[in-house]
């Protein structure tokens, strides 16, 4: 078993390990302040504390299944949890003395995200998508934005935004291959266009978070079949690779300052320069730096551009990327890195398009 060292505040380690005491992370990412994260637990709580590990203040508990988080968003005052059994909606307290509000949803789903646009999202595996836009008081809605397609499963998500007041949820829906929809307003109608070929098993997805392409995204098959897009609302023929260093089934794909980051039951694997390369019309030799470390980790977000946080059985992982930038295959002390260029492939891709339909859903409280 790989041995990470743990965390200081005087380190400077690419890799770091960090334990809560009787916390046991089941989720890890942002949160509303740039100097804490958030980490959620295996029996329904949350706490906060900043890049170093300080706790601050002490764990809450924010669902009533008391059921591993696996998903924290936050719009302006309101926080939303979710998890295998239900999304949980709270109102976060702005003046002394208020208390915090929570309104349950029963809809267990695979995550939450939040929007610029103040709208929270959530894929819902068969039912489809869950909208939400939080308003003052107790009481609150969503809709369930759903439609017929018999491969769709809403698995994981990611929110685009090519322009001002555009807005693209783009999807992985395993089997039912890569899809994208804008969401305009309060419609209550939205077209799902969806791209897929055959054998494809698509578990994640993400923005390419890069300024040259604020439309694209990329996803990643089961089997660590890369799907890059520059628009993922118009491309019909994305670029499609894959590298034979990357090991085990896939479940989780993030991208930060050009560098793509991807999970796997064997490892993680981080790519430099393949973004770049694709967007500047080089994919089709795409030799790039593979850095792999084996490791046994369960889940990945986003602290922020900078810190990666990577859920393990007995704590979590701090990956700082700005570290990343200095190292060289001489002076790395976990793991490998290596050039290597990926396969590419030519699949037939297939389109299908299909109406989903909102209904609003009364939130209890």
């Amino acid at each position: 078993m790989t041995i990470f060292p743990p965390i200081g505040p005087s380190q400077h380690d690419l890799i770091s390990f960090l334990q809560f005491e009787k916390f046991d992370v089941s989720w890890a990412g942002a949160s509303l302040r740039k100097d804490l994260f958030c980490f959620g637990s295996d029996d329904g709580r949350i706490l906060f504390a900043d890049v170093n590990g300080t706790v601050q203040p002490q764990p809450q508990r924010v669902t009533v299944s008391e059921e591993a988080i696996n998903g924290v968003a936050f719009v302006q005052r309101w926080l939303m949890v979710s998890t295998r059994n239900e999304l949980m909606l709270w109102t976060l307290p702005v003046k002394n003395g208020e208390k915090l509000m929570g309104a349950p949803f029963p809809i267990g789903a695979h995550g939450v995200l939040a929007a610029r646009s103040g709208k929270f999202f959530a894929p819902l595996g068969r039912e489809g998508v869950m909208v939400c836009r939080p308003d003052a008081g107790r009481e609150q809605a969503v809709s369930i934005s759903t439609g017929a397609m018999d491969d769709a499963y809403f698995y994981r998500m990611a929110i685009v935004e090519p322009f001002m007041g555009q807005e693209v949820i783009a999807v992985a829906l395993r089997r039912g291959g890569v899809a994208a929809m804008e969401f305009n307003g309060e419609d209550e109608q939205h077209k799902l266009s969806a791209l897929t070929f055959d054998g494809l098993d698509v578990v994640d997805i993400c923005p390419l978070n890069v300024e040259a392409a604020p439309g694209g995204a990329v996803a990643v098959g089961r089997d660590g079949t890369l799907i890059l897009f520059r628009d993922v609302l118009k491309d019909s023929e994305p670029g499609t690779v894959k590298y034979e260093s990357i090991k085990g089934d896939v479940y989780r794909l993030l991208s930060a300052q050009g560098y793509l980051f991807i999970l796997t039951t064997e490892g993680l694997y981080v790519i430099a320069g393949l973004i770049d390369r694709f967007l500047n019309g080089a994919a089709n030799n795409p030799v790039t730096p593979v850095l792999t470390v084996p490791m046994e980790a369960v889940e990945a977000n986003l602290g922020n551009d900078q810190i990666v946080w990577i859920v393990m059985p007995d704590g979590v992982l701090r990956f700082d990327v700005e570290v990343l930038k200095q190292i060289t295959p001489t002076n790395l002390t976990h793991g490998e890195m290596k050039q290597e260029t990926p396969t590419r492939k030519k699949p037939t891709w297939h389109r299908n398009e299909l109406n989903q339909q909102s209904t609003l859903v009364p939130a209890g409280t």
